[in-house]
This record gives C-alpha cells, sequence and structure tokens, in this order.
C-alpha cells in the first residue's frame, strides 16, 4: 500500500512539473448508478448512486490533475444464518486527488478516450435501525472513459470508475459527467 501511495504522489509531482504551459483549468458534476459489492457473502447490496464534483487543471502533455468529492448511497440486506434479515443503508464520502490522461492521439470522431487513477481519503456510514457506525480511511480508484466536446468549453462525458473503500468494499460506478474548460 506504501509503495502504491508513493506511486500516486511521484506521479502528480511528474505531471506537475512537466508541463510548462497550461491549457486550462476545469470545473464539472457527474452522477450515475453505482453497484457495491463485498468479501462478506452474506451481504445483498441494491443498485444505488453516486454523485460527485471535480475541478482540475490540463496540461499540455495529456494529463490532468484534479480533485474530487463524491458520494455514494447504496441499500443493503444481511442475511444471518437462521434466515432472518436486517436493512441498512451505506452512505460513502469520499474526497480524492486524481491523476488523468487524455488520449488526444486517439481522437477519432471528435470522442476523447482517458484512463485515470485517485487517491484519497473515505468516510463511510452505516444506517441503521441499531444505531450508526463510522469508518473513516484511505480510499482509491481507478477510471476509464470517453469525453465529447459539446463546444470550446463544455464537454460531456461518459465513465467507468471503480473504487475501492474504507471497508473494503468494491465499488463499480458508471457515471455521466460534465466539464466547463475555464479559458
Amino acid at each position: 500500500m506504501k509503495k502504491f501511495i508513493c506511486l500516486m504522489a511521484s506521479l502528480v509531482g511528474l505531471v506537475a512539473t512537466t508541463g510548462v504551459q497550461a491549457d486550462n483549468f476545469y470545473a464539472g458534476g457527474f452522477g450515475g448508478i453505482n453497484w457495491a459489492t463485498n468479501a462478506h457473502h452474506n451481504h445483498k447490496y441494491k443498485t444505488g448512486y453516486v454523485l460527485g464534483l471535480d475541478a482540475g487543471y490540463k496540461w499540455c502533455n495529456g494529463f490532468r490533475a484534479e480533485l474530487e468529492f463524491s458520494y455514494r448511497n447504496n441499500r443493503v440486506r444481511r442475511n444471518f444464518d437462521g434466515g432472518s434479515s436486517r436493512h441498512r443503508n451505506n452512505q460513502l464520502y469520499a474526497g480524492l486527488v486524481n491523476v488523468i490522461y487524455d488520449f488526444d492521439a486517439l481522437d477519432c470522431w471528435c470522442i476523447k478516450p482517458f484512463v485515470g487513477a485517485g487517491i484519497g481519503y473515505a468516510s463511510e456510514k452505516k444506517i441503521r435501525a441499531n444505531g450508526d457506525r463510522r469508518h473513516h480511511g484511505f480510499a482509491w480508484q481507478l477510471i476509464a472513459g470517453v469525453a465529447y466536446p459539446l463546444n470550446d468549453c463544455v464537454d460531456l462525458n461518459l465513465q467507468y470508475r471503480f473504487f475501492k473503500s474504507v471497508e473494503k468494499h468494491d465499488n463499480h460506478a458508471l457515471v455521466l459527467g460534465v466539464n466547463y474548460n475555464f479559458y
């Protein structure tokens, strides 16, 4: 885990120092559906949702660095050996630093593919009938998607995000996002 953190910090440093001239700042939002899974086989997650905001900086070399705040919500049913079950709601807040690479050379049909990774901090709240529990800690994600420029300032994008949370939950999300590029 320490090697992964050092690698991501090095990547952010590399991206920050390689581009002498910057293209622009951007800000945006995204939302979509979220599937959560867990190593515990007695948990059944319902399809939930994810919402988020991001702001970043593009360099001429295809790299972007961005800050992201996201919220995920999933309903969970836990089955017990005796046949009974309990329902709860999982709410997950995360703040991440993402490094994204845009494949400008593959600019086909005005669609720009991109990949990225992020590290950060997450707080998970489990809402139960017998009381709430909170967990905090390290989180990371992988991102892949395509962007379509609607005009010079606005990009529409479709993304897949794999997010690993505090409680070892795997979150798979398919999101639609909009970015506004400041010139």
